[in-house]
């Protein structure tokens, strides 16, 4: 079977390869083979003639494995762009390491795979290995494998290792048509590789098993979590008296940082609070006070608030220059916009032409909008009252919005039906072939303890509900939007997306 080598470019600019064996007849299905080990991969492409299939190794000296799971997007899209074969189409065969970030961008990037089978996943649960953030990613999968929702397979044939790990998250992936197979040594690689082909065949053959998640707000894991954190804590329950030290401190020494007292006088969620964390420079009353707040600053959430900033400049950047190069005007509308600083600078940078209307219920923040749009002296820009979930009111908009961006307003509820409703009245307001922006939160370690420790600006509980990017990604597709590109910080929190409407 002739191969053809490959090459695409990683979100980083860095140049990578893979293989390409194309099907035996005309073909717009692909399978997707990732391993670490280039020399398996001849017998797999010959078993999988009728496919088109394309192999690819995870590079050498990655910083951070979450590097991987960006070129494994990458990969994707660009057999998407180059190849003209739709991710829904497509399906993916991984062992070991590959196995794991296979898994990890299943989980990640929702992408919308006919099938996926992991051969032998490494889930560690001590080390690193493999660049920074190997065994965090093993631990998110496992736990919350119900973000999974491609059809999946697992074969195991290096018996017990990593066992436990590999029976929760089989136990845990949220696929509506799993299937497991265990052999008995890694001699049975021709077994492997006969029963992952029955497994993509059949997925091939029949209707797309998808898993809805239109109900994930009202049962299921996310529920569950969302539940758990709002519910109070028994009264002698050692976390509660855990929590309430750390309050005392936070209200206490806490102070002393600028990021802590900014957040218990205006809310952790405000936006003075959200400026702060964007300048990302630690302030103080004493050497002592900086130092908490350098520490503030550092943490997971505030790191990942940070990378959504760039990743929004980015997106924005991608929407604006697909309206140009279709010719369409850029009109770009903002729910929940807050003080629309980054929106803003970004759109002083990519689009100075463009027309803006930024809207928030908060009359400080219309205002500070405002100002910061006179400030920078930028003209078609408005700033007014509105409300980001009255369908009508969206569905009126004039000009009609070609950009639509949502940043940070849809974590802030638990139900879906309020999302449902903004979204369909952005996509009644927005011509076909324009974009929506919209962020997510898929995961966060640290979400108990912003439920028990941080205040909103209202002096609520800071409770949110978790949407696996499955999900959120099935909210858009249901108000008539195919997403496109999505980003994620290292963490891997916060994402992401640009959406074309249909």
């Amino acid at each position: 079977m002739p191969v053809v080598q490959g090459q695409f470019t990683a979100e980083d600019g860095a140049t990578l390869r893979y293989r390409h064996w194309p099907a035996a007849a005309a073909c717009d299905r692909a399978v997707l083979l990732v391993a670490e080990e280039p020399g398996r991969w001849r017998e797999p492409a010959a078993a999988l003639a009728d496919f088109n299939v394309f192999a690819w190794e995870p590079r050498a000296g990655a910083g951070c494995f979450m590097t991987h799971v960006r070129d494994a997007e990458q990969l994707a899209r660009h057999i998407e762009a180059r190849h003209g074969i739709a991710l829904e189409t497509m399906a993916a065969i991984a062992t070991g390491l590959g196995a794991t970030i296979a898994a990890t961008w299943a989980h990640d990037y929702a992408p919308p795979l006919r099938a996926l089978v992991l051969v032998n996943p490494n889930l560690p649960r001590w080390g690193l290995g493999a660049g920074r953030g190997l065994r965090a990613a093993a631990r998110r999968i496992v736990e919350d494998a119900a973000a999974i929702v491609a059809p999946a397979q697992l074969l195991i044939t290096d018996g017990g290792a990593h066992r436990a790990a590999r029976d929760r998250l089989f136990g845990h992936l949220g696929s509506a048509l799993k299937d497991r197979h265990e052999f008995a040594t890694a001699a049975e690689a021709r077994e492997t590789l006969a029963a992952a082909r029955r497994f993509v065949a059949a997925a091939f053959a029949n209707p797309p098993a998808r898993a809805d998640l239109g109900e994930a707000d009202r049962r299921g894991p996310w529920k569950e979590e969302f539940d758990a954190n709002t519910a109070p804590l028994p009264w002698f329950s050692a976390r509660r008296w855990g929590y309430a030290g750390l309050g005392l401190a936070m209200r206490s020494i806490g102070r002393l940082s600028r990021g802590i007292d900014l957040g218990l006088a205006a809310g952790f969620d405000s936006g003075p609070m959200f400026d702060h964390v964007y300048r990302d420079k630690a302030k103080g009353i004493t050497p002592l006070g900086r130092r908490i707040d350098r520490d503030f600053l550092n943490r997971p959430g505030w790191r990942a608030v940070r990378a959504r900033r760039r990743h929004l400049e980015a997106m924005l950047g991608e929407a604006v220059a697909a309206l140009r190069a279709a010719g369409a005007p850029i009109h770009v509308v903002e729910i929940g916009a807050g003080g629309a600083r980054y929106t803003l600078e970004a759109l002083r940078k990519h689009a100075p032409e463009a027309t803006a209307l930024l809207l928030d219920r908060d009359p400080s923040s219309v205002a500070a909008a405002r100002a910061l749009a006179a400030e920078l002296g930028m003209g078609g820009i408005r700033s007014e009252i509105g409300d980001g979930f009255d369908r009508a009111a969206l569905a009126g908009l004039r000009p009609k919005p070609t950009i639509s961006l949502v940043s940070g307003l849809y974590e802030q509820h638990a139900d879906n039906a309020p999302l449902r409703e903004s979204l369909a009245g952005l996509a009644a307001a927005m011509p076909e072939g324009s974009h929506i922006v919209y962020t997510n939160q898929i995961w966060n370690p640290q979400l108990a303890f912003i439920s028990r420790m941080l205040t909103t600006r209202d002096g609520g509980r800071w409770v949110m509900r978790r949407r696996s990017q499955a999900e959120m990604d099935q909210l858009v597709a249901g108000a008539g939007f195919a997403k496109r590109a999505m980003a994620i910080d290292d963490d891997a929190i916060a994402t992401v997306s640009l959406a074309r409407r249909l």
